[in-house]
């Protein structure tokens, strides 16, 4: 067992849909979500990322069983239907959440967007969060952001556990500094997602989609990089992300037991990749948000 292997996460996302350019079916079913999650029980991998809005995962997820694991899950307050938008509602949300997963307490809870914080449900979300805490139906409570501003604005209105962001070659705005320095201010988790840039990063040169033909300075960085350093795209998303001691966790997600394997080998390899990933890397918006990535 690699006690490396406690920071990653599984994301579940495909197991109830197609997600990222390297999805090779509409979802993962049963017998595939067992190996999968057998297979990271044994290596060490115990924590798992889920959500309401991920198809048939939490149901796929309860099916199989993952009361051995950390869970975390996400939601919108949007997802509640406008009737039940009161404290008892999104309780009963969550219970439901935990009778699919057939789980007890979720590890995090957090929420899709901070717009959600920021806006009229600001009160309604808090008052329930501690509520869910007393309950002990949840460790801790965060939110899933896409800039630092988000950050610095939740936290003037409440207290976070929690905060899932992009990390990634490109995207390093929550490496800076002040970002970590508010994250241990606050005694905040800084989670990992979308190391791999949606799949983007793993593609060959030649399968590129062309709609990405204008970040072609970027990623052809990123391919000389990968070749003066002689590493496979996974061995070098992997290796970026390792080497960031102040990630907790790491999150990614897979569409097959052996794409699992894959992502543990290279994750093992890690140790002896003694590569300097340039500072020089000044974000590209465009690029690293995927809500902006052009539709064709």
């Amino acid at each position: 067992m690699n006690s490396l292997f406690n920071k990653l996460t599984i994301g579940t996302a495909q197991f109830g849909q197609a997600y990222g350019f390297n999805s090779t079916s509409t979802n993962v079913n049963n017998e595939q979500a067992l190996k999968i999650i057998n297979y990271c029980y044994v290596n060490g991998i115990r924590s798992i990322d889920t959500a309401h809005a991920y198809g048939t995962s939490e149901n796929i997820l309860g099916k199989i069983g993952v009361n051995k694991f950390s869970v975390n899950s996400k939601f919108c307050i949007q997802d509640i239907g406008s009737q039940e938008r009161t404290e008892k509602g999104i309780l009963s949300f969550v219970q439901e959440s935990l009778r699919r997963l057939k789980i007890h307490k979720l590890d995090s809870l957090l929420l899709h967007r901070s717009e959600d914080l920021l806006g009229p449900s600001q009160n309604l979300i808090i008052s329930t969060m501690n509520t869910l805490k007393e309950k002990n139906l949840i460790s801790k409570f965060g939110i899933s952001v896409y800039t630092p501003e988000e950050i610095f604005q939740c936290l003037e209105v409440c207290d976070l556990d929690v905060i899932q962001a992009p990390v990634n070659f490109f995207d390093r705005r929550f490496l800076d500094s002040v970002v970590i320095e508010k994250c241990k201010d606050h005694q905040i988790e800084l989670h990992a997602r979308s190391i791999f840039l949606q799949g983007l990063l793993l593609l060959e040169k030649a399968k590129i989609p062309k709609k990405f033909l204008k970040f072609s300075d970027e990623l052809g960085l990123w391919h000389q990089f990968l070749a003066e350093n002689n590493l496979t795209p996974l061995q070098a998303c992997l290796a970026f992300v390792l080497t960031q001691q102040e990630l907790s966790k790491i999150i990614f997600g897979i569409d097959s037991l052996e794409q699992l394997m894959e992502i543990t080998s290279a994750a093992s390899e890690f140790i002896d990749i003694k590569t300097k990933f340039s500072e020089n890397i000044i974000p590209n918006n465009n690029l690293i948000d995927p809500r902006l990535w052009p539709s064709s």
